[in-house]
């Protein structure tokens, strides 16, 4: 219970930053694939900006908070690989 306290209390008060224009481009793309039901591709284009957002423009966020614990960055780097293979399998898979 003292590790799931820590977890929460690490997330509870911190703000992750989007630029207006990143907002304005996924809500563009995500209108254009809704008309054109391309609902796949609007899945896929919601999971590449979450993963664009979450780890490469809040990179240093995530380095800062992690500071010199190698588990955090070890656990960081294969979390953002773990996402971009899915991404990419998902990727390839048929339409059903």
């Amino acid at each position: 219970m003292e590790n799931l306290n820590g977890l929460v209390e690490l997330f509870i008060g911190k703000t992750f930053t989007v630029p207006v224009g990143s907002l304005l481009l996924v809500f563009s793309f995500f209108a254009w694939f809704v008309l054109y039901e391309k609902h796949k591709w609007g899945f896929l284009a919601a999971y590449a900006f979450m993963f664009y957002w979450g780890f490469i423009v809040e990179r240093m966020y995530w380095v800062n908070l992690f500071g010199d614990n190698t588990v955090g960055l070890v656990l960081y780097i294969f979390s953002a690989l773990g996402i971009g293979v899915m991404g990419v399998v998902g990727l390839f898979q048929e339409s059903h």
